[in-house]
This record gives structure tokens, sequence and C-alpha cells, in this order.
């Protein structure tokens, strides 16, 4: 067994402080060993599927999945319909940072949703509806039944934001895959689209 002991992130470079993560313990030392068998997958040349919810797209990680697809560090990525969404909302407009302790009511009176302490305007979501709304009806005139797969990749072709994950899937051909399409304000858009 190893000891549990800390580390000082002035005085070592990145490289030592990712190491020596697997001594903090909690959190740290899963996170350190993540990222051992990512290096490993990577150098033994394995198909990595990388999956995600959410909550990763809405913080600042969302650049990070972006890089790694863009660097070639994922093969497949496997996600939820609320990190499409975010994505593609994120493209046009900012999340932006608040309070863990926001007054939800005065929240709702600004029409600001809120993740935890980010902040979404609901004209995200109005610019949302916007973006997908015509992209459906074109794809419904070319053919009437898309799979998950493609529908994703058609909605990624118009993202211009280099911070965007499915911006980058797109150009490195990697495959995005949602289990659950329709659990989100995209399915909500899927719904709208469906009653027309």
């Amino acid at each position: 067994m190893e000891e549990v002991r800390g580390l000082d992130p002035v005085e070592e470079d990145l490289e030592k402080i990712l190491e020596n993560m697997k001594n903090l313990g909690f959190q740290a030392t899963e996170l350190w060993k993540a990222g051992e068998m990512w290096l490993k997958m990577l150098e033994e040349d394995a198909t990595v599927f990388l999956a995600f919810t959410s909550n990763i797209v809405s913080s600042g990680l969302r650049e990070v999945i972006a890089s790694v697809i863009k660097h070639g560090m994922a093969d497949v990525i496997i996600t939820t319909v609320g990190s499409i969404e975010e994505d593609i909302m994120k493209s046009m407009k900012p999340f932006l940072l608040g309070e863990w302790r926001e007054d939800d009511r005065e929240l709702h009176r600004r029409e600001i949703n809120r993740i935890g302490n980010i902040l979404v305007p609901s004209d995200r979501y109005v610019a949302l509806e916007e973006y997908v709304q015509p992209r459906l009806e074109k794809l419904y005139r070319e053919k009437k039944t898309w799979s998950v797969k493609e529908l994703v990749e058609k909605l990624a072709e118009d993202v211009g934001d280099k911070g965007s994950f499915l911006y980058w899937a797109l150009r490195r051909n990697v495959p995005v895959f949602c289990p659950a399409p329709t659990d989100g304000a995209l399915g909500v858009q899927l719904y709208f689209f469906k009653q027309k």
C-alpha cells in the first residue's frame, strides 16, 4: 500500500503533478487511474470509447472534450442529448457563471435557467429552436427516417465553433451516439417538428 501524500503544485511541473495525483486519495486517485488507463489504450492503439453526460458540456470541460477529439484521442463518443443540444447552444451564445446560492425565483423572473452555478438564459433555448427546426425540415425533405447518429452529424454540419465537440467529431469522423435523443430540449424540438 502507498501512503496518502500531497504535492506542491507551484514547485512541480504538470507531468509530475499528474503522476502524484495517485497518492492524493478520493477522486484525484481515480482521475490518475483513468489517465493511466487512457495512456495505455493510446499506446496499444485501442479503440477509445469516450462517454460523458451533459454537465461536462455545460461547464468549461466542453472544450477539453473538443480538444481530445481534435487530437485523435477518442474514436467513439457516447453521450446524452443534453450534451448535443448544449454544445449547439454554446456554439451560438455562451453560458454564464453564477453562484450556487442564486435565488431560483428571481432567475425564473429574469428568464434564466440554472445548472448548479452555471446560468443559461432562456434565449439560448430560442436560438436552439431557430437552429434545429429549419434543419429538421430540410432533412425530412431528403428522407423520412434518420438514425440518431446521422441526425447528430447533420446538426453538426453548420456548427462553426472550434470549442465544440460536435465540430471536431464531424471533422475527425468520430461517431457520436446518443441512446436517449428525446430526453431533453432537442427531444422537445423533435416533438414540435413531428406535430407539424
